[in-house]
């Protein structure tokens, strides 16, 4: 992974083309893994922030245990020690998203990850478990069973019973 080229689209894709860059799109954009790009991404937010402090929004996800239900959430940069005190357990913590505008939308940033329809995603992304076999399964249909013989009632001689008959005859 050649990072200063990377990193160059990254700083264009955020401040010349006001993107909100995801780790899923970034991972689909410059084809590199999702742990490839969750470092990109915090090599970024580390270097803008020291050069141009508060220019950049940053969307983290949160995941872990909330009164022992797994819990999964996306919170903004300033709400994010408030977020974490609410789960039982210390949460895991990742980047998820980067945007220079202030006014963060959530519903904004999930649409950045839906398919585009005029450039639809032939490939997974690299690094995840999802292939195309696992996208679409091929289901067979099965023969019916064949049917059960009817039962068959066979009268059995029980020891007793031909004792029984001999002393009584």
């Amino acid at each position: 992974m050649d990072t200063n080229s990377n990193l160059q689209k990254l700083e264009e894709f955020v401040c010349d083309e006001d993107k909100i860059v995801t780790v899923p799109w970034l991972c689909t954009t410059l084809a590199i893994t999702a742990k490839d790009a969750k470092d990109l991404i915090n090599e970024y937010i580390s270097h803008s922030q020291k050069s141009q402090p508060g220019n950049l929004s940053v969307l983290y996800l949160l995941s872990g245990l909330r009164e022992d239900t797994l819990t999964i959430s996306i919170t903004k940069e300033d709400e994010l020690d408030d977020k974490k005190d609410l789960y039982t357990t210390e949460p895991i913590v990742e980047v998820y998203s980067i945007q220079k505008s202030k006014d963060v939308d959530l519903n904004t940033v999930a649409l950045v990850d839906c398919f585009n329809s005029n450039n639809p995603r032939s490939t997974p992304i690299l690094g995840s478990v999802i292939s195309k076999n696992c996208v679409k399964p091929n289901f067979k249909s099965k023969k019916p069973l064949p049917l059960l013989p009817a039962p068959i009632i066979k009268r059995e001689i029980v020891f007793l019973y031909k004792i029984a008959t001999k002393i009584y005859q």
